[in-house]
């Protein structure tokens, strides 16, 4: 519960009282610094803003074994509406490792 709270405190403001979408986003650290900033513009263009996590770690499984993530970037976007699919797809059309992206509802007061 505190783990969500501190998300919607941190995500940029979609109007009081309605539903937020928050939309975790975790891209490659690889990724290239232009590629970054274009990211960062559609989410300002989409959303009209949103928070960057600098650095994070994690790991997936493909084909059973693990892939340990050493440098990732994060974000929280918060919107009026789920924009995973829009995320996604600016990224396919940059060339861009398809973004691991998490949405969940919220309510903004």
């Amino acid at each position: 519960i505190l783990l969500f709270t501190v998300l919607v405190a941190v995500a940029p403001p979609v109007g009081a009282g309605g539903i937020s979408h928050i939309h975790f986003v975790v891209v490659s650290g690889d990724i290239p610094a232009g590629d970054l900033e274009a990211l960062k513009g559609a989410f300002l263009d989409l959303a009209g803003g949103y928070t960057q996590v600098p650095q994070t770690f994690g790991a997936s499984k493909h084909d059973g074994v693990a892939k340990p993530e050493a440098s990732n970037t994060a974000f929280l976007v918060g919107a009026d509406r789920n924009m995973a699919s829009e995320i996604k797809a600016f990224a396919k059309e940059k060339g861009m490792d398809s973004p691991f992206v998490l949405v969940w509802e919220g309510s903004r007061d």
